[in-house]
């Protein structure tokens, strides 16, 4: 068979060249229904994310094509799409491990003897000669 006939043969059965158009027949063009859907909805959220961070935002559509190939040339492919979206940055915490145990006190630094401020007392004055609240 010539070049000229794999072009011809391909022309009558539709054969895919190129993985655009291959990826439409694929599950009958459901597959790239959904990848379309969640290219959309996870370039939104990474805008978002971005725009709520000040910063960079970090997304992932992974495209996983399963081939079986008989004997007789039938081929079934199934496809799946996982995708990764930007998560929440989240604050750490510094702890110390004491005996097994975690802490937030540095067990080397020095407490104060900090008190409430926030009870009211009674204070003279000396300008009134009396007591001021």
């Amino acid at each position: 068979m010539t070049a000229a006939d794999d072009l011809r043969v391909e022309a009558k059965y539709e054969a895919s060249r190129c993985f655009s158009h291959f990826v439409t027949q694929v599950d009958d063009g459901d597959l790239e229904q959904e990848l379309t859907a969640e290219l959309a909805t996870l370039l939104a959220k990474l805008e978002d994310h971005a725009n709520a961070t000040r910063g960079k935002a970090k997304g992932k559509i992974t495209l996983s094509l399963d081939f079986t190939v008989d004997d007789k040339g039938n081929t079934t492919i199934t496809g799946d799409v996982v995708v990764k979206k930007p998560k929440p940055k989240r604050g750490g915490s510094h702890m110390w491990l004491l005996k097994g145990k975690l802490s937030s006190r540095n067990p080397r630094q020095q407490e104060l003897p900090l008190h409430d401020v926030t009870a009211r007392r009674d204070v003279a004055d000396p300008a009134s000669k009396g007591v001021v609240r």
